[in-house]
């Protein structure tokens, strides 16, 4: 992808990706701190990078210069969106995300991935998540946002592009190659927003909350939506480092207690009244995001709904 280079010498690029690397090379160049949190509003990007460069390059030819070298440096070290459809994927993408976000200062899960794949990391220098100082201003909360999260670690982490491809291709080899999760979809299902809900508060009391996986209990926090409960279920398991004695052990324990809860839950239901009801999409919508909310179900939602209009009516 070619620089645009108007006559004023001045940045001109709609790629937000493109535009944080150009930031973190005039950071580097100028030792430039940026307290901000990351932006995807490409105005503000742009006029940031550009009053950056008049600042601190006056001269118009020296400073097309500059940028000419610029977006040949950040071209060697951005990651085309086609090494990373295997993201596309709810679970894979959670799962690097939390491989990328638990490495601390030394990478050690990363660098462990890429030993176990035989790859010879001495000649190369890996940035960690920390090292980087990705200051997002948010915790990411949906596929959208983790993807944004790896995007802006994997376009910097390394900065030989050949290197950083055969990273990205052994991680998503790694991915294709991790344990079957089969036999949890058989009864998992993500549709039953009861049943997301209690795996995910069952592995999160029994993993997370005890220590396995302490590091994440203020990433959890924000898993709200049944359905955000379900990615983040198997995005976890898949990234838990446990032997497999252990981990199936674990799952065992789990499907049996389910199967106990699913019971007592059917003995109560023989006391509900089942209705089918269909609403308009927009509707539907809406009550999908009163139970994020409400961090409660759409059942639960309905239910609400009625009894405030009943206790309305009988107080008429």
């Amino acid at each position: 992808m070619a620089a645009h280079i108007p006559p004023d010498g001045k940045v001109n690029n709609n790629n937000p990706r493109y535009l944080h690397l150009y930031q973190h090379y005039l950071s580097e160049a100028f030792n430039i701190i940026n307290n901000t949190p990351i932006s995807n509003d490409v105005d503000y990007l742009e006029s940031q990078i550009n009053n950056a460069l008049i600042n601190n390059i006056p001269s118009l030819d020296e400073r097309i210069k500059f940028i000419n070298n610029m977006h040949a440096e950040c071209s060697g070290q951005y990651v085309a969106d086609g090494y990373l459809s295997w993201l596309d994927d709810n679970i894979a993408c959670t799962w690097l995300w939390l491989i990328i976000i638990s490495d601390g200062i030394k990478n050690s899960d990363l660098l462990q991935l890429l030993e176990s794949c035989e790859f010879n990391t001495n000649h190369i220098t890996l940035k960690s998540y920390n090292e980087l100082n990705l200051d997002l201003g948010f915790t990411p909360s949906n596929h959208k946002e983790r993807l944004y999260v790896i995007q802006q670690y994997l376009d910097r982490f390394c900065l030989d592009i050949y290197a950083k491809l055969e990273i990205i291709k052994i991680m998503n080899n790694v991915w294709d190659n991790s344990e079957n999760l089969t036999p949890i979809v058989k009864w998992l299902k993500k549709e039953d927003e009861t049943q997301c809900e209690w795996v995910w508060n069952y592995f999160n009391k029994e993993v997370i909350e005890k220590g396995a996986l302490a590091a994440f209990k203020n990433i959890t926090k924000g898993v709200v939506s049944p359905q955000e409960k379900y990615i983040m279920f198997f995005g976890f398991y898949v990234f838990w480092l446990d032997t497999d004695s252990s981990k199936k052990l674990f799952f065992l324990q789990m499907k049996n207690s389910w199967a106990q809860k699913k019971s007592r839950l059917n003995k109560v239901k023989k006391n509900l009244r089942g209705i089918n009801v269909s609403v308009a999409p927009e509707v539907g919508k809406q009550l999908e995001e009163l139970a994020v909310s409400y961090s409660s179900t759409i059942t639960k939602v309905i239910e609400l709904a009625i009894r405030n209009e009943y206790k309305k009516f009988k107080n008429k």
